[in-house]
Order: structure tokens, then C-alpha cells, then sequence
């Protein structure tokens, strides 16, 4: 007696005997399907397997079904059927599937139909090294605090900017040496701009002594 089952791979229609336990070739895309992978014993638990495109692979025992999993064919946008129950989502069975928004096609196309995604990376930005050091040196040639302030954290946001990979580093060490002047610069005003302040007020206390 031929008991009809279905191919493992593409889903033709096979025909086997009931107490034939060799191997089963599908003439239809050349796979081999072992006996446990193919329909034929209403007691055991066989699964189907539904992809986002609408196709249907199976049934399968669970076992089949693991290798399937640890092979990649089944993701989270898949559907599975136990026997005779209701359609259920792939990560309701499996747990370790994440599922993701981007839909990754069918998984049982063949390496050649597989087309990988372009990863596209952003451009960096050019670095300001030699401006920061000029206008480092400039700062001590030119009394400005504000220009010595605006070096120092020019430095640190470019600095910052490297460490993240968003920026070209090849120009770092004059970075680094014009953010120095202007930290030594600006700290350099402020203790002028406090001496200042600390002469006016003793000047003031002074005049009013006597």
C-alpha cells in the first residue's frame, strides 16, 4: 500500500510503502527524505511549516523540525501546525526566535536566490585639527577668553567625536594640542579675571579705611 507524503524540501507529493524504511528521493528537487521525515503514522506529532511568502513545508516530526531551527529555515515570521491544530507563530514554539521587523525572505531558497543586505556606513567627518591648533596659537597671541574657551571645547567635542568613530582621526595629535592651549588659556584668564576682582574688592576696602 502507498501511503502519500511530502517532499521535506519543496513539498511535492511522494508515494512510499508502509513498511518500506529506506530512503525516499523526491523526484521533483532531488531530496533525500529520510523515513521519520515523512507522513505516515497518524499517532505521532507531525508539523508543518508555513513561510511569509505562503509556502508550506512538511510534515515532519519535531526532531526534523529542530534540525530545520538549528539550520536557519525557521524564523520568527513563520508559521507551525502541530496535526490538526491551528496555525500558531514560529516563536510561540520556539522561544528563542526574536522576531524582527525586516522580513528576511524565504528561508529554504537556495545560497544562489539568497541576496545579501548593503550595509551602508556613514561618511566621517573631517577633522579640524589644524584649525584648533591655529586658533590655539592665535588665542595666546590675541587676549580673548572667549576664543581661548571656544578652542577647549572644540578639542573636546572633535576628541569625543573620534573616540565614537565618527570622525577622522589623522589629524588627533594637533587636536589634542590646540584643546591644551585652550584649557591652559582660558584657565589662565579666569585667574586673571578672579586676581582682578580679588584687587578691586581690596582696593575698595581700602579706600573706604581710610
Amino acid at each position: 500500500m502507498n501511503i502519500p507524503s511530502e517532499c521535506s524540501r519543496c513539498g511535492s507529493l511522494l508515494g512510499r510503502s508502509g513498511g518500506d524504511t529506506e530512503n525516499v528521493r523526491c523526484a521533483r528537487c532531488g531530496q533525500v527524505n529520510h523515513p521519520t521525515e515523512l507522513a505516515g503514522d497518524s499517532a505521532e506529532e507531525l508539523w508543518l511549516l508555513r513561510t511569509n511568502d505562503g509556502k508550506v513545508y512538511g510534515p515532519v516530526v519535531r526532531s526534523v523540525l529542530d534540525t530545520w531551527l538549528s539550520e536557519g529555515r525557521v524564523t520568527a515570521d513563520c508559521e507551525l501546525r502541530c496535526n490538526a491544530e491551528d496555525w500558531k507563530s514560529a516563536d510561540m514554539v520556539y522561544s528563542q526566535l526574536i522576531a524582527t521587523a525586516e522580513e528576511i525572505g524565504n528561508p529554504f531558497a537556495s545560497e544562489s536566490e539568497i541576496i545579501e543586505p548593503k550595509v551602508r556606513s556613514l561618511p566621517l567627518e573631517s577633522s579640524r585639527g589644524g584649525l584648533i591648533l591655529g586658533l590655539g596659537v592665535l588665542g595666546i597671541l590675541v587676549p580673548c577668553p572667549l576664543l581661548a574657551g571656544l578652542v577647549w571645547m572644540m578639542g573636546n567635542a572633535d576628541l569625543r567625536k573620534m573616540q565614537l568613530g565618527r570622525m577622522d582621526s589623522q589629524s588627533l595629535n594637533f587636536t589634542r594640542v590646540g584643546r591644551v592651549i585652550g584649557m591652559v588659556m582660558t584657565l589662565f584668564w579666569l585667574v586673571i579675571f578672579a586676581a582682578s576682582i580679588f584687587l578691586f574688592l581690596v582696593n575698595l576696602i581700602t579706600g573706604f579705611v581710610v
